[in-house]
């Protein structure tokens, strides 16, 4: 997925500790049953994690508890950890 390559690099790129904090992340938004939902997903981990996934979107599912199990398949597959707001 050639954006979110793009996201990762430019992240790693402008993130200097201490200076510039730059996440890698995304929104998850969705509607579902009747309501408007939005989570900021902000992966705690630099590219060599975050380039093994892709970011789960609302095609995959619109329920937001299908978003925390792929959150959490991230994080066994890789060791990293994600935050997601509000969980």
């Amino acid at each position: 997925m050639p954006v979110w390559e793009d996201v990762i690099a430019a992240a790693e790129q402008f993130n200097e500790p201490g200076v510039f904090t730059a996440f890698i992340a995304y929104e998850w938004t969705s509607f579902y049953k009747g309501n408007n939902l939005h989570r900021v997903i902000i992966f705690r981990d630099n590219a060599d994690k975050t380039r093994q996934t892709i970011p789960y979107t609302m095609t995959d599912s619109p329920d937001p508890e299908n978003l925390w199990k792929a959150l959490e398949v991230y994080e066994q597959k890789t060791g990293g950890r994600v935050m997601a707001s509000p969980r």
